[in-house]
C-alpha cells in the first residue's frame, strides 16, 4: 500500500477533507482540526524528514517539531523548538514510522488531557502490533514533554475537549462497545462504558455503567436505539 493510500484511509478515519498540494512538498499534522504545516524533507535535507510549524500554547511563539532519521520515514529523533528561539526546548529519541508524505504527517498536536496546554504525539506505525501514537503531554512546570503510557495503552483514543473525555471503541462476539475515560488528578481512568448487546437473532440491549476511583456501579439496561 502507497503512502497515498494510507492517508486516504486516514482522512477516512478522522474526517479529513481535501488537502490542496503545494511546492515545496508540505502536508499537515494528521488531525485537521488543530493544524501543523509540515515542509518535507529532500535528498539536500540529510536526515532531516519533516519540519512542523503551528500556534503554540507555550508563550507567544509558534512550536516547531523536526523530525529526524531515515528515509522516507523511520523516525529516531524528535526536536522541539519555539519559533525564534535558537536553543532547542527538548528532544527526543524513539523508533517510529510515521506516515510522512506530500498528503499528511503522522503528528498530533492537540490538548489530550485538557488543561489548555497542547500534547504531542508520533504516530509509531500503521502496521502489525506497533500501531498507534506515542503520547507526550505538556508539563508547564518541567517546560518538556512527558510521554504518557496510559494513553498509548488504549487503542486509537479519541480526544473530545467538549465533553472532557476521552473515548475508545471495541467490538466483541456479543456486540460492541465504547468505553469513557477521565482525567482525574492528572490519572486517566475508565469513567463510564455502554455496550450494545445482541442476544439472539434480532434483540439488542443497551448497557450502561458508570465508574468511580472504587470501580464500577450500577448498570443501567435499556433497548438499544
Amino acid at each position: 500500500m502507497t503512502n497515498s493510500a494510507i492517508c486516504m484511509g486516514l482522512a477516512a478515519v478522522f474526517g479529513l477533507g481535501a488537502i490542496a498540494l503545494r511546492e515545496p512538498p508540505r502536508a499537515y499534522s494528521a488531525q485537521a482540526a488543530e493544524n501543523l504545516i509540515c515542509d518535507l524533507g529532500t535528498a539536500a535535507s540529510g536526515r532531516m524528514l519533516a519540519i512542523c510549524t503551528g500556534p503554540s500554547t507555550i508563550g507567544d511563539h509558534d512550536i516547531v517539531v523536526t523530525l529526524f532519521g531515515t528515509a522516507p520515514n523511520r523516525v529516531d529523533e524528535v526536536r522541539i523548538s519555539l519559533d525564534g528561539i535558537t536553543a532547542p526546548l527538548q528532544t527526543i529519541d524513539l523508533d517510529a514510522r510515521p506516515v510522512i508524505d506530500p498528503e499528511t504527517v503522522g503528528i498530533l498536536y492537540k490538548d489530550m488531557n485538557f488543561d489548555g496546554q497542547k500534547d504531542l504525539a508520533i504516530m509509531r506505525d500503521l502496521s502489525g502490533e506497533n500501531s498507534g501514537y506515542y503520547y507526550f503531554l505538556y508539563s508547564p512546570p518541567s517546560q518538556r514533554f512527558e510521554r504518557n503510557s496510559a494513553l498509548e495503552e488504549l487503542p486509537w483514543p479519541d480526544f473530545s475537549t467538549r465533553r472532557q473525555r476521552v473515548f475508545t471503541y471495541w467490538i466483541s462476539e456479543h456486540g460492541r462497545g465504547r468505553d469513557e475515560w477521565q482525567w482525574r488528578g492528572g490519572v486517566l481512568g475508565l469513567a463510564g462504558r455502554t455496550e450494545w448487546r445482541i442476544i439472539g437473532v434480532d434483540e439488542c440491549v443497551k448497557l450502561q455503567t458508570g465508574f468511580t476511583e472504587n470501580g464500577p456501579a450500577q448498570t443501567q439496561e435499556s433497548a438499544c436505539e
